[in-house]
């Protein structure tokens, strides 16, 4: 670590940082500057990080044409070692007095467990308006396979939604806000964990969050494959479903599977109820609605070829646009499978889970998402409904708002292995936040 403090009165501490360490690589490059150890390399070129940073540093001591103080971070253990979060937890952020407000007025970590939030003043708040932008940040458990230079090196851990482009969307426009300034009011940008599956925005909710920082409007955005980069679609209204989980259990009377005469064939009560969930969606609903009943696992409590199991667990999930369908889908659920179960002497165990909520749009603030998205590409489309979930859905039910969808171009779908956020949709994605701000929150 160095610190060098400008000349020109006080200011942030800002921390530049460069990796440092070399790859357990026998080089082969023949250059006369080559490596003389064997089975060490720079490979990664972070001798020219440091070498940059040095350069850096040299010119800022010199001169010091600048407030406050800078830190620079020489990394070890960059290639798997954690350097950087050895730095961190070894306290080097608080102990240098490192920034991390980005500029913001306010930032605040904790909210929603992980979740983090940062305050922008306007120049004027004669308007007294809060809105908020939100981001979601978390990964998916998925092993990696774009080949990319900037593939994730933690197996089993990947950004295959493209939450790491919807963070750096907003950080950039965050940038530009705390810049400018120019607008009326206050923007809280809000950083969302556990987006995929663990409820993070239905967290952020809980611990108050609207109340504290008086949000009175919040929007969000989410990059989607198969439209062209950088284009808007919208819709107001229900938009993405909501996602119960159901968990099944059959208990029937296990034995011989030479004598089934003897037994309560749980794979066979099981099977019907499969086939019987189905006419939920084809005899129960109305069929110009939307409803998805899937059995997704099957398992029997024996692997054997000859023993007729004991019993069946069983999960699945359900999809819907509206409460009416939601609350339909866990009545006959229940009553097909305790119903089922009985007939064939057996007995039912049905577990259901309200998860995330439908997610609708308001329709005055879709009209101005949409107004917003026109003016940075030219057009917004009408988006399809989506039976996928949203836990931004809790946040709407909190407060007005809307959810945007940013193309990302001819690339694989969210969620497969292959998939890469398009970094060329980021201009798009910065300069629709900074609109919202600008448009909703007009400089007095």
């Amino acid at each position: 670590m160095g610190i060098i403090t400008g000349r020109l009165g006080e200011g942030p501490t800002i921390g530049l940082r460069a990796d440092m360490d070399a790859l357990p690589i026998t080089e082969a490059s023949g250059a006369e500057h080559a490596s003389a150890t064997p089975g060490k390399m720079h490979a990664c070129g972070h001798d020219g990080h440091t070498a940059m940073l040095l350069g850096a540093a040299k010119y800022l001591a010199e001169t010091r044409n600048f407030a406050g103080r800078i830190a620079v971070i020489f990394q070890p253990a960059e290639e798997g070692g954690g350097g950087g979060n050895v730095m961190v937890q070894e306290g080097m952020m608080d102990r240098f007095g490192i920034s991390r407000v980005f500029g913001c007025d306010e930032v605040v970590e904790g909210i929603g467990r992980t979740g983090v939030v940062g305050v922008i003043k306007g120049k004027s708040d004669s308007s007294g308006k809060v809105i908020g932008l939100r981001a979601d940040m978390d990964a998916l458990p998925i092993h990696e396979q774009t080949g990319l230079d900037y593939a994730s090196k933690t197996d089993g851990a990947m950004h295959a939604c493209g939450h790491d482009g919807h963070t750096a969307m907003l950080l950039g426009a965050a940038q530009y806000l705390t810049e400018t300034r120019n607008f009326d009011g206050t923007v809280v940008v809000i950083f969302q964990p556990a987006e995929e599956g663990g409820g993070g925005g239905r967290e952020m909710c809980a611990d108050g969050m609207m109340d504290r920082w008086g949000i009175q409007e919040v929007y969000g955005m989410h990059n989607w494959p198969g439209r062209p980069t950088g284009s808007f679609a919208i819709r107001p209204g229900p938009f993405f479903a909501a996602t119960d989980l159901f968990d099944i259990t059959i208990e029937g009377r296990g034995g011989h599977a030479a004598k089934p005469q003897e037994t309560v064939d749980s794979t066979v009560v099981a099977a019907h109820i499969v086939t019987a969930l189905q006419t939920i969606a084809s005899r129960n609903a109305d069929p110009v609605s939307q409803i998805v009943v899937s059995v997704t696992s099957f398992e029997t409590s024996s692997k054997a070829f000859n023993v007729i199991p004991q019993r069946v667990h069983m999960k699945g999930t359900v999809r819907t646009l509206s409460n009416d369908n939601r609350d339909l889908a866990e009545e006959r659920i229940t009553a097909i499978c305790t119903g089922v179960a009985e007939a064939f002497g057996a007995k039912a165990t049905v577990d259901y889970l309200r998860n995330y909520p439908v997610m609708a749009n308001h329709d005055e603030q879709t009209e101005f998402a949409a107004e917003v998205a026109r003016s940075v590409s030219g057009a917004c489309d009408e988006a399809p409904l989506v039976m996928g979930g949203e836990d931004f859905a809790f946040m709407l039910e909190e407060r007005p708002g809307a959810y945007i969808l940013v193309g990302n171009g001819d690339t694989a779908s969210v969620h497969h292995p292959e998939y890469n956020f398009s970094d060329e949709a980021i201009p798009a994605g910065c300069s629709w936040w900074a609109e919202i701000v600008e448009r909703r929150l007009p400089a007095a």
